[in-house]
This record gives C-alpha cells, structure tokens and sequence, in this order.
C-alpha cells in the first residue's frame, strides 16, 4: 500500500468511500485526511417479517467456517454443561468444517453450506444468529440477514459490528 501511495497511484483519488467507521479509522490511520474519507453503509431492504415468528430451539452460525470468524472458540464453548440443552446449528463450509466437524459436542449440527429457502429457513426457525468474529471485521452481511427475519444476533464487540449490533435492542 506504502509503495502505491510513494509511487503516486492515488494522486487521482479525491476521495474514498467506506462501509464502517471501523474502516474509516483504517484510512485515516494509514495518512488520508478526514475530510476525504467517508461512510456509506451498506443498506438493506428489508421485507416484512414472519406473521408467526418461529424459534426452534437452537442458535445458528452463518459463515466461513475459519479461525477469524470465531468457529472454534465457538464450538469449544458448546462443550459447556450449561449449554448441552441448546442446539447449535454451523451453516457454512471452510477449512474447520473436516477438523471439528467429527469432534463436536453432540449439540452442534453442521448443515454445510446454506443459501436460498435453506438458508432462510434456518434463519427463521433459530432463537439467535451468532456472530464471534475474532477479527475487527469491516461490515458483517449475517447481521442484516438476521434482522431479515426477525432473529436477534449475539455477537463480538469488534469492528464494525459494533455498529451493526445495537445492545439489547437489535441483540448482544
């Protein structure tokens, strides 16, 4: 990045846009002035929600299954008594899926990779979306698609999902 800006790639650049204010505080760390950068969140359309809201029981991840994206913390914290009773839904595939897959505690499901009716029908039947990013994440799209259908979402306090996730309002 150093190198493009010192060779003057981005003398053109009058101004960039960001999705966060976690992104912004990127930008005006690596040197660009407050007055060339700006936020523009990404916006959503949401469609009315359920007439009879369902909750099945379980909480559901929604995601890359990666280290950064909290997996493991996330299966290893469902080996807790305290949460035998809850079911856990992992929607999604990546490199974790094989080495914790076969290892999980007997609560955790792993669906694979989920879109379309599937994927809307496990976003509806949950009690929660679980969001433990373990990285200052930009911009998370699974909190949208929560607030889609009516889900509150539980998740880390990093990045811009500080922004996306209002405390006890739209979840945790």
């Amino acid at each position: 990045y150093w190198a493009l800006r010192r060779r003057g790639d981005f003398q053109s650049v009058r101004a960039w846009v960001a999705v966060s204010e976690e992104v912004r505080a990127t930008f005006l760390r690596a040197g660009w002035r407050p007055d060339q950068v700006f936020t523009l969140r990404h916006a959503w359309n949401i469609k009315p929600l359920p007439a009879q809201p369902r909750d099945e029981g379980y909480f559901l991840f929604l995601g890359r299954m990666v280290e950064t994206k909290g997996v493991r913390m996330l299966v290893d914290l469902w080996r807790a008594p305290e949460l035998a009773q809850y079911p856990l839904v992992m929607a999604g595939q990546g490199p974790l899926t094989d080495e914790l897959g076969p290892h999980s505690p007997p609560g955790v499901k792993w669906v694979g990779h989920v879109e379309g009716d599937a994927k809307r029908k496990w976003l509806e039947g949950g009690r929660a979306v679980l969001f433990p990013t373990q990285w200052a994440e930009p911009l998370g799209l699974v909190a949208y698609e929560a607030y889609q259908a009516g889900k509150p979402i539980l998740a880390s306090n990093l990045g811009g999902v500080l922004e996306t996730v209002q405390d006890r309002v739209t979840g945790r």
